[in-house]
């Protein structure tokens, strides 16, 4: 490999190894399809091997790539912490835009809250707060959210790190003027499935836990909307199962679940594994964390 390797060429590599297309990353880079062939061929000079050969499916990198990419990857990392001294974030100089994704009951409750607590320690940073879609988890290994805010999932990118923010247990909200007072009441109420994680993650292990106990909770509606589901507990008598900690910072009355039933729904901050030390992700998890316990 030459030494002289052109560092600046290779997030093409990775842009390249990600679409296998050059006109793909011609397009998200805002170059010409020639000019990214000749970084292509700039990069097969530097590092000594063809990187891809052509397929009818797009580029397919060679097997000395797939072997360089991982520690390619950490080491882009390390050069991207350049604004960063001695492990220690310079918050009042960082001006990159600082994008988070929250799910949608946090993006409901805590989004000014969050805002505020970035936006005091990052005052130069432009702030994206953004729904959490089916396509978040590949837009944080992409590098394109730093940090989200979602529920545990057991099937989640196996790239991305999930990390506890708050200790919390399972509990049924309804109104506060509902009558409802006990679990075997709440558990014959009309419930609000409130989806908590997003399609690729469609397992109901509460349904499933509820339905190994002989429990059949009466689901009348699906909603993905925090606000939507507030307005059905407050206009239809309907009860949601959710977090303690949640339901009881909008002011609705809970109703403990039984032991057995519970399930670990946790709150987290997912970050791209690699990054699950990097300083920002590290401030911006503590920050988030500050305003969700």
């Amino acid at each position: 490999m030459n030494k002289d390797l052109d560092y600046s060429l290779l997030k093409v590599l990775l842009l390249l190894n990600k679409h296998r297309s050059l006109k793909k990353v011609a397009l998200i880079l805002g170059k010409t399809e020639g000019t990214i062939s000749k970084y292509l061929s700039k990069l097969r000079s530097q590092i000594g091997d063809q990187l891809f050969v052509r397929t009818r499916e797009g580029l397919e990198p060679t097997p000395a790539l797939i072997l360089l990419l991982p520690s390619l990857e950490e080491g882009l990392n390390v050069i991207d912490s350049a604004v960063f001294s001695n492990g220690t974030l310079s918050l009042t100089n960082y001006t990159k835009t600082i994008r988070v994704a929250l799910q949608s009951s946090i993006i409901s409750i805590y989004s000014y809250e969050i805002y505020k607590a970035i936006s005091k320690e990052f005052p130069n940073s432009f702030i994206s707060l953004e729904l959490w879609t089916d396509s978040t988890e590949q837009n944080i290994l992409d590098g394109k959210i730093d940090i989200g805010v979602h529920f545990i999932h057991g099937e989640r990118k196996k790239d991305i790190y999930q990390s506890k923010l708050i200790n919390t247990s399972m509990v049924v909200g309804v109104s506060p003027d509902n009558p409802i007072t006990t679990w075997k009441e709440a558990s014959l109420a009309p419930h609000i499935f409130f989806k908590i994680n997003d399609s690729h993650h469609s397992r109901r292990y509460f349904v499933e836990r509820c339905l190994k106990h002989g429990v059949a909770l009466d689901y009348k509606v699906n909603t993905d909307s925090f606000d939507t589901a507030m307005t059905l507990i407050s206009e239809e008598g309907m009860a949601v199962v959710g977090l303690k900690r949640i339901l009881t910072a909008v002011g609705l009355k809970v109703i403990e679940i039984p032991e057995e039933l519970q399930v670990d729904i946790s709150l987290v901050s997912c970050i791209k594994l690699l990054n699950r030390g990097h300083p920002l992700q590290v401030k911006l998890k503590e920050l988030i964390k500050g305003v969700v316990n």
